[in-house]
């Protein structure tokens, strides 16, 4: 083998682990994936109904839940199906269901979904005395919570797994 060959063999090398060295250190820092960061809005009340036979008070409800979704992924987050729960002193009263979709790399995006409420006291829950408190409070405290499934495509080479639970209070 000539000299020539053996040098250019040799600088084809270094160039060769140079590049894989950068791609391997890329690939565990910048394009690492990332859990999206879910940030709840403000809920708006469409609908209100309060019905108040004593001694039973029946809120019929309609609330449009948004979330703004943050990808920090330098890949596209495809997100699976999924469903909000929205909570009242700790009990389930409803579910809303989350359509599956995707955002894109390094982007921000608002999920929108619309609940109905049926908060009844005596037949639903299992403390009606909180809904008597908070009635006459003026304010009824709701939470919602979800749990976003889906993977990220970083370069829409490799699809990495990723979930996130989100608990807005």
């Amino acid at each position: 083998m000539g000299k020539r060959l053996k040098i250019c063999c040799a600088v084809s090398a270094i160039f060769l682990i140079i590049i894989l060295v950068t791609l391997l250190v890329l690939f565990f820092t910048v394009f690492k994936s990332k859990e999206p960061i879910i940030s709840p809005l403000p809920a708006t009340l469409t609908y209100l109904e309060p019905e108040l036979p004593p001694p039973e008070i029946t809120l019929n409800v309609s609330l449009a839940i948004t979330a703004t979704v943050d990808n920090r992924n330098y890949g596209v987050f495809k997100y699976e199906n999924s469903t909000a729960y929205i909570n009242y002193h700790k009990e389930v009263i409803a579910a809303a269901p989350i359509l599956e979709g995707r955002i894109s790399a390094r982007s921000k995006q608002n999920i929108t979904t619309t609940v109905d409420v049926l908060l009844a006291t005596v037949n639903e829950l299992s403390n009606p005395v909180n809904i008597w408190i908070d009635y006459n409070n003026g304010v009824f405290n709701l939470t919602s919570s979800t749990t976003m499934h889906g993977k990220v495509s970083p370069l829409n080479m490799i699809k990495i797994y990723k979930s996130h639970q989100s608990l807005h209070m």
